[in-house]
Protein backbone atom coordinates (compact mmCIF):
# COMPACT_ATOMS: atom_id res chain seq x y z
CA UNK A 1 0.00 0.00 0.00
CA UNK A 2 1.35 3.45 -0.64
CA UNK A 3 0.71 6.44 1.28
CA UNK A 4 -2.51 5.58 2.65
CA UNK A 5 -3.20 9.64 4.97
CA UNK A 6 -6.20 8.96 5.97
CA UNK A 7 -8.55 6.09 5.01
CA UNK A 8 -9.21 2.90 7.10
CA UNK A 9 -10.37 -0.48 7.39
CA UNK A 10 -8.12 -1.51 4.47
CA UNK A 11 -6.38 -4.85 3.54
CA UNK A 12 -3.62 -5.35 0.82
CA UNK A 13 -1.75 -8.28 0.14
CA UNK A 14 0.23 -8.50 -2.89
CA UNK A 15 3.11 -5.98 -4.47
CA UNK A 16 1.83 -2.58 -5.52
CA UNK A 17 -1.97 -3.72 -4.07
CA UNK A 18 -3.49 -0.18 -3.29
CA UNK A 19 -0.70 1.68 -4.60
CA UNK A 20 -2.32 4.69 -4.94
CA UNK A 21 -4.60 4.61 -2.02
CA UNK A 22 -5.04 7.56 0.16
CA UNK A 23 -8.12 7.80 1.73
CA UNK A 24 -10.00 4.67 0.59
CA UNK A 25 -11.98 2.82 3.27
CA UNK A 26 -12.63 -0.97 3.86
CA UNK A 27 -11.19 -1.92 0.67
CA UNK A 28 -9.47 -5.22 0.16
CA UNK A 29 -6.99 -5.92 -2.47
CA UNK A 30 -4.99 -9.79 -3.13
CA UNK A 31 -3.05 -10.01 -5.64
CA UNK A 32 -0.05 -8.18 -7.70
CA UNK A 33 -1.16 -4.78 -8.47
CA UNK A 34 -5.08 -5.09 -7.49
CA UNK A 35 -6.56 -1.93 -7.01
CA UNK A 36 -3.40 -0.68 -7.88
CA UNK A 37 -4.76 2.99 -8.71
CA UNK A 38 -7.36 3.50 -6.13
CA UNK A 39 -7.34 6.72 -4.51
CA UNK A 40 -10.52 7.24 -2.53
CA UNK A 41 -12.72 4.27 -3.53
CA UNK A 42 -14.28 2.26 -0.49
CA UNK A 43 -15.90 -1.19 -0.09
CA UNK A 44 -14.34 -2.47 -3.08
CA UNK A 45 -12.99 -5.81 -3.47
CA UNK A 46 -10.12 -6.53 -5.88
CA UNK A 47 -8.55 -10.78 -6.02
CA UNK A 48 -6.22 -11.09 -8.79
CA UNK A 49 -3.65 -10.22 -10.59
CA UNK A 50 -4.55 -6.38 -11.95
CA UNK A 51 -7.27 -6.74 -10.76
CA UNK A 52 -9.37 -3.62 -10.46
CA UNK A 53 -6.35 -1.80 -11.35
CA UNK A 54 -8.14 1.07 -13.51
CA UNK A 55 -10.24 2.05 -10.14
CA UNK A 56 -9.20 5.49 -8.95
CA UNK A 57 -12.88 6.45 -7.04
CA UNK A 58 -15.44 3.84 -7.43
CA UNK A 59 -17.15 1.67 -4.25
CA UNK A 60 -18.75 -1.23 -3.63
CA UNK A 61 -17.52 -3.28 -6.46
CA UNK A 62 -16.04 -6.71 -6.70
CA UNK A 63 -13.98 -8.43 -9.28
CA UNK A 64 -12.24 -11.80 -9.06
CA UNK A 65 -9.76 -13.13 -11.38
CA UNK A 66 -6.54 -11.82 -13.73
CA UNK A 67 -7.22 -8.31 -15.09
CA UNK A 68 -10.86 -8.54 -14.01
CA UNK A 69 -12.70 -5.12 -14.35
CA UNK A 70 -8.88 -3.64 -14.88
CA UNK A 71 -10.21 -0.47 -17.55
CA UNK A 72 -13.35 0.72 -15.06
CA UNK A 73 -12.73 3.91 -13.51
CA UNK A 74 -15.19 5.66 -11.57
CA UNK A 75 -17.89 3.38 -11.71
CA UNK A 76 -20.19 1.74 -8.55
CA UNK A 77 -21.60 -1.10 -7.56
CA UNK A 78 -19.52 -3.67 -10.30
CA UNK A 79 -19.42 -7.39 -10.48
CA UNK A 80 -16.71 -9.63 -12.02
Amino acid sequence: MGVHTTGNYNTALGINSLQASTSGTQNTALGVAAGYTLQSGQQNTFVGHHAGFGFTTGGFSVAVGSLALDAATTSSYNTA
